[in-house]
């Protein structure tokens, strides 16, 4: 099976990998070559889906600001570790793994935290931090690369 690969963006953002019969996830790196090394250092080939974010109304500039700048070095470690990605809104897995019911954010987390443990007991190192990651990817799995 060709590994699949789910990547949060977020500030606390992580990469969840489903491989044959396992899963695993990494905290994402603070650092721009942080972010080459791990990039470079995934399974290859792969399929990658990487969640696409906004600000939020109400942010401030610095956080909206601070926000754009992570993913635009996630995305360029990417291109230059050789991956294409594909996209995916939040509202689009969360209703694909059926998240979407949970109104409170810290409930929500948990919630999604609990899935992915229930999905893949095995996995080491799921926490809310890390859930997403791992959850974005079973939907990469689910949904198939057309």
């Amino acid at each position: 099976m060709i590994p699949i690969i789910g990547i949060d963006p977020g500030a606390t953002g992580a990469i969840g990998i489903i491989e044959d019969d396992h899963a695993r996830v990494i905290k994402l790196p603070t650092d721009p070559a942080g972010y080459l090394e791990v990039m470079r250092a995934l399974p290859k080939p792969a399929r990658v889906w990487v969640e696409q974010v906004n600000s939020w109304p109400g942010d401030s500039p610095v956080t909206a600001f601070s926000f754009g700048r992570s993913l635009g070095k996630l995305e360029t470690a990417l291109a230059a570790a050789g991956f294409a990605f594909k996209s995916v809104v939040p509202q689009k897995w969360q209703m694909r793994m059926d998240l979407s019911r949970v109104p409170v954010r810290k409930d929500r987390k948990r919630y999604h935290r609990d899935l992915a443990k229930r999905l893949y007991p095995d996995c080491k190192g799921l926490t809310l931090a890390t859930s997403d990651a791992l959850l974005i990817a079973r939907y990469g799995f689910e949904m198939g690369w057309v």
